[in-house]
């Protein structure tokens, strides 16, 4: 976070020559000064009032009263829990003896140069022995904040706004290592799940909140019909990319304050944030699913924001400056992109550091708040966000080699079960068998990791309608099965992500009378009350592509009768809304499978098989559709498999 020069505001409107001893401008942080020139001859007593405008370091600004007869006071009410600290060093002018004191805050707000005031201007103690009270003195205050307002009840870990991480019981152990409050929220644009730990714990946001100030401000010129000016972007990219907090003040007094900015976080849906008040953005109050639902505004489309928009802050916090360039983008994979902010404070109760991001890579497309109270020192909150960032990049796919691309899981006519990794880029990598006797299975699922261990499983019915679990172990292979059901004779199971937004991936199961049921799972592939999807999809294929739409849910793709395509959009709670057709004529192709985000650029993608045994991959929009026109062959000699997913 930058420092840069205060500025001084008389409180008398009336232009007037000044005769007496003035308060000169408050100096840079690091000591240089620019004060005003007083008048010759001995010193005078000053006569009048004047109010000071400090930028305190990652908080904001804090405008204080300097009297010649008493102690600096801000000029208007600070939030509870927050206290102004002045320290002193300064000069007898009868006497020449030095005198010191004071208190410091943990935010160093700036250095304000006096000349001539009375002691009761430095100090609320007497005088020390030998000095008159009538003394005038010339020196420096220094200006800080103190905050001290109680620790925010937390809330249970793991619960709150989204669901429980695929891998919780890794992250809650980690967490409980650390000291410090930790709350961590992610949403997963390919399955559309948002993840949350601690989710209703409440953060100070230091400089994260920089990304709100831009969005009010892109939001109030779209409004206006307006682009930036260049003045504007020049503080935005200030702002942001050297996360200037002069900028940030200029921005945030241009956007309305905490009125404005808090008029767009309506907008974007951030109920649990409350602006800091007057100029003291840094002091903004939220919590980490806020969080990810204002980078979700950068990073995806919105009724918000328009793409211009999000393009613009997108750069430009893919662009901070490389020592600003820690916390969500650490541990992920070469060749990712990482827009990220990052905030850190120091408060009397330890550090606050907090990140957030929009992390793009391979199969992954995810953003990411890690928000961090209460740390013993800087270095050691960005070790907790930078450990949880990789444990996030690592566990979030769910893939079974463990290289974060999705895979294949096949079965052949002697009913073998084989694994075709993803290359990520659309292709297929060399095959290896993961098990063999699957001919006595009738129906098989490869629905992601629903046991939390972060590999994807298996799931397989056999004759006497068993419901099997086959833990994935990471190797490109399986675990001993366990049973987890029965009364399955007859269905027919597919993946269906996160349907219903409150966790993990969810399975969709079409029973003997052709009626269509979600079955969420959550923790170690617990089933919870089923729900009726459709009674009309009897010998439909159904397909759980994850976000199909990019409105951020899960969705359901199914091949009728007569070969057209549908897309039923799902509400995020289970259900799903009327159909959109996506396509005609594919009658022709007798498996399909959407395996995610198979070629790795933008939109999840369907991968389907051809009567001449052809794999063909169709690259999804991110919209609801398919890019037809850029279909191609991925794979040969597939009449050979009896199941596909």
């Amino acid at each position: 976070m930058t420092v840069s020069r205060s500025r001084i505001t008389w409180v008398m409107r009336v232009r007037v020559a000044v005769v007496s001893a003035a308060l000169v401008m408050p100096s840079l942080l690091f000591g240089i000064s620019a004060a005003v020139a007083l008048p010759s001859g001995p010193p005078v007593p000053p006569s009048r009032s004047a109010t000071v405008d400090l930028t305190c370091s990652g908080v904001g600004d804090l405008r204080v009263v300097l009297k010649p007869d008493s102690m600096a006071a801000p000029a208007t009410p600070l939030p509870s829990g927050v206290s102004l600290r002045s320290a002193y060093r300064a000069t007898d002018s009868r006497t020449a003896a030095t005198v010191r004191g004071g208190g410091q805050g943990d935010i160093s707000c700036g250095e304000v140069p006096v000349h001539g005031v009375l002691f009761s201007a430095l100090s609320n103690d007497p005088a020390p022995e030998g000095l008159a009270s009538a003394d005038r003195f010339d020196g420096s205050i220094t200006i800080s904040l103190l905050i001290t307002e109680p620790r925010p009840l937390a809330a249970a870990a793991l619960t709150g706004a989204g669901g429980s991480f695929p891998f919780g019981a890794a992250l809650q152990s980690y967490v409980a290592t650390r000291s410090g409050r930790v709350s961590v929220a992610v949403f997963d644009a390919s399955t559309g799940a948002t993840y949350s730990y601690n989710a209703g714990a409440q953060h100070m946001t230091a400089s994260i909140v920089k990304v709100a100030i831009l969005g009010t401000l892109m939001r109030q010129a779209q409004d206006a019909r307006r682009s930036l000016s260049s003045t504007e972007r020049s503080l935005a990219t200030q702002m942001i990319e050297q996360s200037n907090n002069d900028a940030a003040t200029a921005l945030w007094n241009e956007v309305g304050q905490g009125p404005g900015v808090k008029a767009f976080m309506n907008k974007v849906g951030m109920p649990a944030t409350t602006p800091g008040s007057d100029g003291l953005w840094g002091l903004t109050s939220t919590n980490a699913p806020d969080q990810v639902s204002l980078v979700r505004t950068v990073a995806y489309p919105n009724a918000v924001l328009a793409d211009s928009s999000r393009a613009y802050m997108d750069s430009l916090m893919g662009a901070v400056t490389p020592s600003q360039k820690w916390g969500v983008s650490a541990g992920v994979g070469a060749g990712s992109t990482v827009a990220l902010k990052n905030g850190w404070l120091p408060r009397t109760d330890g550090w606050v550091i907090n990140s957030i991001g929009h992390v793009r890579g391979g199969t992954r497309d995810y953003v990411i708040a890690v928000l961090q109270s209460e740390d013993p020192s800087m270095s050691y909150g960005i070790t907790t966000v930078e450990h949880i960032s990789a444990m996030v990049w690592l566990r979030l796919s769910s893939d079974f080699n463990g290289d974060g691309f999705p895979d294949l899981v096949t079965r052949d006519t002697k009913g073998t079960l084989w694994l075709y990794p993803g290359n990520g880029a659309g292709g297929l990598l060399s095959p290896r068998v993961m098990s063999w006797g699957w001919n006595a299975v009738t129906a098989i699922a490869a629905p992601g990791d629903i046991t939390g261990d972060g590999h994807a499983d298996v799931l397989g019915v056999d004759s006497a309608g068993t419901l099997w679990l086959y833990p994935g172990n990471g190797a490109s292979g399986l675990s001993a099965r366990r049973r987890i059901g029965s009364g399955w004779n007859g269905h027919t199971i597919t993946r269906a992500a996160n349907m219903n937004g409150t966790g993990g991936p969810d399975l969709l199961a079409r029973d003997s009378a052709g009626v269509t049921w979600l079955y969420p799972i959550s923790g170690n592939a617990v089933f919870g009350a089923r729900t009726k999807i459709s009674t009309t999809w009897s010998g439909y294929t159904i397909l759980g592509p994850g976000d199909f739409s990019g409105d951020g849910r899960a969705d359901i793709l199914a091949r009728d009768t007569a070969g057209s395509l549908w897309l039923y959009r799902g509400e995020g709670t289970g259900g799903v809304t009327a159909p959109t057709l996506v396509g005609k004529g594919w009658q022709t192709m007798n498996a399909m499978v959407a395996p995610g985000n198979w070629d790795g650029t933008s939109g999840n993608d369907v991968l389907a098989r051809d009567s001449a045994g052809h794999l063909w991959l169709y690259p999804g929009s991110n919209a609801g559709t398919l890019w037809s026109w850029a279909r191609r062959v991925i794979g040969n000699g597939w009449n050979v498999m009896t199941y596909i997913g």
